[in-house]
């Protein structure tokens, strides 16, 4: 679900222009709030629910997307915490981390944020160098920065 969401409503030429603009302020300033205007996860899940609910009870429906909001809600903090906390090296959450900020880098590349699983099966998965980390060097200054108020 992450994967297709990131990779199919994000970066994707589409008729929905509010999820690529939305998004690509995100890219812009990884570091911003925004990565997707607060409104649309309502009217995504809305129809999810509906469309469920040709197909099974409301209640069954209601359900399934309750589970996907929350995982979405998870998928969130998740990409959150990788734009403002500086990972062990060597750790799985570093290799993810690096993975995610290379996607800034390379776009139509490394969509992945909790995994690169995804990617490696649609062909998206591009290895990285150092250069491609730019945002790196600034979450390394965020927290010096934090650092001077424990």
């Amino acid at each position: 679900m992450e994967y297709a969401v990131h990779a199919w409503f994000f970066h994707i030429h589409h008729p929905l222009k509010i999820f690529i603009e939305g998004h690509a302020h995100h890219h812009k300033d990884p570091f911003s709030y925004d990565a997707m205007p607060f409104f649309m996860s309502f009217v995504i899940a809305s129809v999810f629910a509906w469309l469920f609910s040709l197909f099974m009870s409301d209640a069954d429906a209601l359900g399934i997307v309750g589970g996907l909001v929350l995982g979405y809600f998870n998928y969130g903090i998740i990409h959150h915490i990788m734009h403002r906390t500086e990972f062990q090296e060597g750790g799985y959450w570093r290799y993810m981390q690096e993975f995610h900020f290379s996607h800034h880098k390379k776009p139509k590349m490394n969509h992945g944020v909790t995994t690169d699983i995804w990617d490696r099966v649609f062909g998206t998965y591009s290895p990285w160098e150092a250069s491609d980390l730019k945002g790196m060097n600034l979450l390394k200054k965020a927290n010096r920065f934090m650092d001077m108020f424990h």
